[in-house]
């Protein structure tokens, strides 16, 4: 009888096989086998660049995140910056934050779609510059929302007033006045001239809160009165008025009556 030794005699040892079969395989894995490692190297460092790339945009939107809240202009509240890429006026990618609460600069009232406001990554956390800020309009393209855009919109609403600053976005009109915290005192009401000009008695600094707005009034005399006010992210706007004149900007013009604070 035959055995299997027989048949397989030990002169002709046996080739080597791979895991899917036959010898020619396991000849083309060892022939490829220098190719194949190379790629492997070359595949290695696409993987690592990439994990690199993904990792240091990771760590910016962490830091980001767990950064210090920027006083911003929702208006008392706080913002955690959220970073994203968008594409720039100039055709390049910028990475931006969006400012939250659905907060959207008083001169862009007048535009049409859904907008949003902001700044650049790494720009100015206070005031205003032409190279930081931005919106979209419909989740299109950043815009440039220049110092020049926002004085024209207020101008135009402070007419022979002064600019005793540039625009800034991060305090709006009641910061402005109260200095970010609490009115002083509270004198009392107002609904007439005469009731204004008892409440603004004696020289000195005043936080007038009127029905949808506040200003700083200072009285300098008995006669001589100066207002600073600012609206969203404008400037500072301020002018000096007569009494008549200051009473009847206050009542006819910004309101029908409100409170009056002691600064």
């Amino acid at each position: 009888m035959a055995t299997h030794a027989d048949k397989e005699p030990k002169s002709q040892p046996s080739p080597a096989v791979n895991s899917r079969g036959g010898s020619d395989a396991a000849l083309h894995f060892v022939d490829n086998r220098a190719e194949a490692t190379a790629q492997r190297r070359r595949q290695d460092k696409v993987d690592d660049s990439a994990q690199v790339k993904q990792q240091a945009t990771t760590n910016r939107i962490l830091q980001w995140r767990q950064a210090v809240p920027l006083a911003g202009p929702a208006f008392g509240k706080s913002m955690i910056a959220q970073l994203v890429s968008k594409r720039g006026p100039a055709g390049t990618d910028i990475e931006v934050t969006e400012i939250p609460d659905g907060y959207v600069p008083g001169c862009l009232d007048s535009v049409d779609g859904v907008v949003k406001f902001y700044r650049r990554s790494d720009g100015i956390t206070e005031g205003w510059n032409d190279t930081d800020l931005f919106y979209t309009v419909d989740e299109g393209n950043l815009v440039q929302l220049t110092t020049e855009t926002v004085n024209t919109h207020w101008d135009q609403k402070y007419p022979n007033f002064a600019k005793a600053s540039g625009p800034d976005w991060t305090r709006n009109c009641e910061e402005y006045a109260t200095g970010g915290g609490e009115p002083g005192t509270k004198l009392g009401d107002y609904t007439n001239a005469e009731q204004l000009d008892a409440l603004l008695g004696g020289n000195g600094s005043y936080v007038l809160h009127l029905s949808y707005h506040w200003m700083k009034v200072e009285k300098t005399g008995a006669d001589a009165f100066t207002i600073r006010q600012k609206d969203g992210e404008s400037a500072v706007y301020t002018k000096n008025f007569n009494k008549a004149d200051v009473l009847e900007y206050i009542l006819g013009i910004r309101s029908a009556g409100g409170a009056v604070h002691r600064g």
